[in-house]
């Protein structure tokens, strides 16, 4: 009769022993986390931005804040309707008029929006307590090109001690109307839509970019949020 394999438990002095064969893990020396968080603006950023100094609490986590700052049109009428007529000939018959609408950026709402941001960044930069001034950095980043910019700096602030318990990238999901109006450098794979349309244009060009750290996406859900 053949008997299954048993795992043997001694105890010694209070410690359990076993004599199986799995093999040991070495606990990690370096417990520490760096936490990067590109900072473009809307609900859900506030709301992470509020979710990352908490975990700034821990002892063991540093956290570059970086706040990309993207140049804004000239002021415009908000949501004023602009109308254009396009004039096409055929040398086979007459010409064709077409009519166009489209609806202007809401450019005095950017800048508003823009100011609250920044004022956000700037209070809870100035009110961090002494205890956290060491290991929270905020850093302002004026840029065309922000997709682009933000993976180079995921990239330096990721992944620059191999050893440590493991890195985190925190990315709002909104729909960031600068981020996605300023740059064209977006994939069209199938795959890369469907993931910008779920996770929000950023937190998919940090996925699709391989990055050496964990990504976690928030939004803001509830009311009262916009302020």
């Amino acid at each position: 009769m053949i008997q299954e394999p048993r795992t043997l438990t001694r105890t010694v002095s209070g410690l359990s022993l076993r004599s199986n064969r799995e093999p040991v893990v070495q606990p990690i020396a370096d417990r520490s986390h760096h936490v990067y968080f590109p900072f473009f603006g809307g609900v859900d950023d506030r709301v992470a931005l509020r979710f990352v100094l908490q975990l700034a609490q821990n002892s063991n986590i540093t956290v570059t804040i970086m706040h990309f700052i993207i140049p804004l049109q000239s002021p415009r009428s908000p949501k004023s309707p602009e109308v254009t007529i396009e004039t096409s000939r055929s040398t086979s018959g007459p010409s064709n008029s077409q009519l166009n609408i489209t609806e202007r950026v809401d450019t005095e709402a950017l800048y508003s929006n823009a100011a609250q941001d920044t004022a956000l960044l700037h209070t809870l930069r100035d009110s961090l307590p002494q205890a956290l001034t060491n290991r929270v950095v905020f850093v302002e980043v004026p840029t065309t090109t922000p997709v682009s910019d933000c993976l180079n700096h995921a990239r330096q602030e990721i992944g620059q001690s191999p050893r440590n318990a493991g890195d985190l990238i925190v990315v709002g999901r909104g729909k960031h109307a600068t981020v996605t109006s300023s740059e064209g450098e977006l994939g069209n794979s199938v795959s890369g839509a469907d993931m910008r349309k779920t996770l929000g244009v950023v937190a998919e060009s940090i996925i699709s970019g391989g990055m050496r750290g964990s990504v976690l996406v928030i939004q803001a859900g509830g009311k009262g949020l916009d302020s």
